[in-house]
């Protein structure tokens, strides 16, 4: 029973047990942990990712000997590292294929990798820009026979409308599903056209029938959006030498090398029309987010990136596009954990459920950005300090460090409220 919540006592209720090691709240708020549902796990990223309160990740896609290595050296406590929910990764073959997984040269061979993926525990499949788009059906048809979910992007020379109806339960990028309303079906997504066309989107009208019709078909089949707003904002509002608005209340904090990479351009302005477009074109980006959160279609929060403060941002992104703080976060936490099927044991605060929490100063349900301060976080009844592990790694810490008091010392000194402080909202629903 270590990784698992035992009890949750009022403020109000006496001395906290004398035989238990005592964190001081101090007024904060408590959470459940948040989760990047667009990850591809590295070794040096965990500590990252739990510095920052992500406390499960959703891998789309890795080397997979790697990640059958890694995954239980997490679960045995060898790695601090989030939970994570693996998805197989299955690309087309083409000049420009990623290395990743399998690429299967026959649909064969590609229903013979969806029940590889099956036999090791993945969750899901994830289908890749080279994939054959006829191939897309029988692949997903084979998945949800064996049980797993699928997932990806939206295929060159394929739709979003066609991906959800030959079985997607998710698409993988805004911008996946955006270009599906932008270019001209003969075009290269395979290409870095798939990114540099967001230019184009300023002027995307998202009441026109083409986008309504896809819309509705994500909603008629259940379907998900993994939104990676953050690395998109990272990629069009990048310009040389400028730190961007999302990375303002962390990049001075890093060390000096990773500080010049992210004042780099990722896109080229060439005029003011260029950078004039891409503004636009990720205001309408946001838009977007927003007109889908409003039709009901579930945002899955991911990154696409591994240190964790991206994966803070796109919840700010979320608030920005018009969801409410406490309906981001629960995006992040209580509606991944329904997406992954694990609401019976993660995803709310509560007796019984794994111990996956975040501590944070502040209120996070009345101001989002009070998540970039997280100063205890807990995966699995494992208790980490974000001030010790940036401090290790080389990051100037956020937030101070709580005051802790060993079971010998609580035994003489404990009184009264523990100090965890719950909102109206009831955090614990997340």
């Amino acid at each position: 029973m270590r990784d698992t919540i035992t009890q949750m006592l009022p403020g109000d209720g006496g001395p906290p047990p004398a035989d238990q090691t005592i964190v001081e709240g101090e007024g904060g708020v408590v959470y459940p942990g948040l989760h990047d549902m667009h990850s591809h796990a590295s070794l040096e990223s965990g500590l990252y990712y739990l510095a920052a309160g992500v406390t499960s990740t959703r891998d789309m896609g890795n080397v997979n000997a790697f990640l059958l290595d890694l995954m239980p050296r997490i679960d045995s406590g060898e790695i601090a590292w989030p939970r994570i929910a693996p998805a197989g990764f299955l690309e087309g073959r083409s000049p420009y294929s990623a290395r990743n997984g399998f690429i299967p040269a026959t649909l064969e061979e590609g229903l013979a990798d969806v029940r590889w993926y099956a036999d090791r525990g993945y969750g899901e499949i994830k289908i890749y820009n080279s994939m054959n788009p006829d191939w897309v059906k029988p692949l997903a048809a084979e998945a949800h026979r064996l049980g797993l979910g699928v997932s990806g992007h939206v295929p060159a020379f394929d739709t979003p409308d066609r991906v959800i109806e030959d079985g997607y339960d998710a698409i993988a990028h805004i911008n996946q599903l955006m270009l599906g309303w932008i270019l001209d079906p003969t075009e290269d997504t395979r290409t870095p056209l798939r990114l540099t066309a967001m230019a184009r989107a300023g002027s995307l009208d998202l009441n026109a029938a083409r986008v309504q019709k896809t819309v509705g078909l994500m909603k008629t089949h259940g379907v998900a959006l993994d939104t990676t707003a953050s690395i998109v904002e990272q990629l069009m509002l990048s310009r040389a030498g400028q730190t961007q608005v999302g990375q303002q209340d962390f990049l001075s904090h890093m060390p000096i090398g990773f500080q010049r990479y992210r004042k780099r351009s990722f896109v080229t302005i060439k005029t003011p029309a260029d950078d004039a477009a891409y503004q636009a074109g990720f205001a309408k980006v946001i838009e977007t987010i927003g007109m889908l959160h409003k039709a009901g279609i579930r945002l899955l929060p991911g990154t696409d990136e591994a240190t964790g403060f991206s994966l803070l941002r796109e919840l700010e992104l979320y608030v920005q596009a018009g969801l409410t703080p406490a309906e981001a976060l629960r995006s992040a936490s209580l509606g991944s954990e329904e997406f992954l099927k694990r609401t019976d044991r993660l995803g709310v605060i509560e007796r019984g459920k794994l111990a996956d929490l975040v501590l944070v100063a502040g209120d996070p349900t009345k101001d989002i950005s009070a998540i970039r301060r997280p100063r205890m976080v807990m995966k699995g009844g494992a208790v980490y300090f974000p001030s010790e592990i940036y401090a290790a790694i080389g990051v100037e810490p956020f937030a101070a460090p709580l005051t802790v008091r060993p079971a010998a010392a609580a035994k003489s000194a404990a009184s009264g409220d523990p100090g965890f402080g719950y909102p109206d909202d009831h955090l614990d629903e997340f």
